[in-house]
């Protein structure tokens, strides 16, 4: 995604806002981000080294909430909700909000444009729901 720095220090004129909510793969060749504005209260939890996984914690109202950023690939996605999951568990926040790109087709008709779902598709968008229901997350 961010291939060099100095595109990264445009965004970040660009947006004047908190772009050190960043995790990129070692290559830079892809990665998340999160922008906050500056009137918010942020730290960084969690970012692997792949960029697929960013944990914010944002302070709002008194409240501390977690922002989990995530780019799901289209293959070995058991093992990264295995491994999103434990994170999930381990940070113990009450408040979690779980956003980004999963890489997933959760409703046939809206989100897919041929009747074709291919057997591992489907299976795709089952392991994000089990690990929803596992976890009490709410699709709201």
């Amino acid at each position: 995604m961010f291939q060099n720095i100095s595109l990264i220090k445009n965004w970040q004129n660009h947006f004047r806002s908190k772009l050190d909510l960043i995790s990129l793969a070692q290559q830079k060749n892809r990665g998340v981000a999160l922008y906050v504005k500056e009137k918010i209260a942020a730290k960084q939890i969690y970012k692997d080294r792949k960029g697929r996984i960013l944990i914010v914690e944002l302070e709002i109202n008194h409240k501390k909430v977690a922002i989990v950023e995530i780019y799901t690939l289209n293959g070995g996605q058991e093992q990264f909700y295995r491994t999103l999951k434990n994170i999930i568990h381990i940070i113990e926040y009450d408040e979690i909000c779980l956003l980004g790109d999963f890489n997933a087709i959760t409703d046939k008709k809206l989100d897919y444009k041929s009747n074709n779902i291919k057997k591992e598709q489907e299976e795709h968008y089952q392991k994000i729901f089990k690990m929803a229901e596992e976890l009490n997350i709410q699709d709201i």
